[in-house]
């Protein structure tokens, strides 16, 4: 085989290689992203916009929800809604808590609530305020969290405490920060 032969030849098997690995490639990605199973996972089933959505339980009110925008999924378990003021109601029809965020992200069949964004929470029982960036509230255990790294503020009776990595419980009604934490007490001068 001659040099001039053998350059053709590994120009011939270089094409050849170049073409099978851009039909494999390309052959084996589907341009069709929106395959059932995943659409119906990431595109919403109902968008309202400007939405007043209501909750009832044993023909009782237990939540009160406005939003900007409200986003229901297929399978009936989530929900998004930005822009929102919200309500939450006992058993006896009493509230329970009342506030506003930027965003939630709910798991209604696990009872999960992720809330972001200029969080103003007030938990009527308590006489308490929790302001925050990023909360979640875990309906079954009765717990609320931020991030490791969020700043969250209290606000109870003449109080105003802040830190960072808050937890509270809502069975033992007591709250912490993992760090960062400062405050001040407002007390009757006499």
């Amino acid at each position: 085989m001659t040099q001039k032969n053998r350059k053709l030849a590994l120009k011939i098997n270089f094409s050849l290689l170049f073409f099978f690995s851009f039909v494999f490639f390309f052959g084996a990605c589907s341009l069709n992203y929106a395959r059932e199973e995943n659409f119906e996972e990431t595109n919403p089933e109902m968008i309202f916009n400007n939405a007043v959505f209501s909750r009832f339980r044993t023909n009782r009110l237990s939540v009160s929800l406005e939003a900007g925008k409200l986003e229901q999924y297929k399978s009936g378990n989530e929900s998004f809604a930005s822009d929102v003021s919200f309500r939450t109601f006992d058993k006896t029809g009493a509230k329970e808590a009342e506030g506003t965020c930027g965003l939630i992200s709910a798991d209604t069949k696990n009872e999960n609530y992720y809330l972001f964004g200029n969080i103003d929470l007030h938990l009527i029982k308590d006489k308490t305020e929790i302001l925050a960036e990023y909360l979640n509230f875990d309906k079954h255990s009765e717990q609320i969290i931020s991030g490791s790294e969020s700043q969250v503020s209290i606000i109870k009776d003449n109080a105003k405490i802040s830190g960072v990595g808050f937890s509270a419980s809502g069975l033992s009604r007591s709250f912490s920060f993992m760090k960062n934490v400062s405050g001040t007490l407002e007390t009757d001068k006499k």
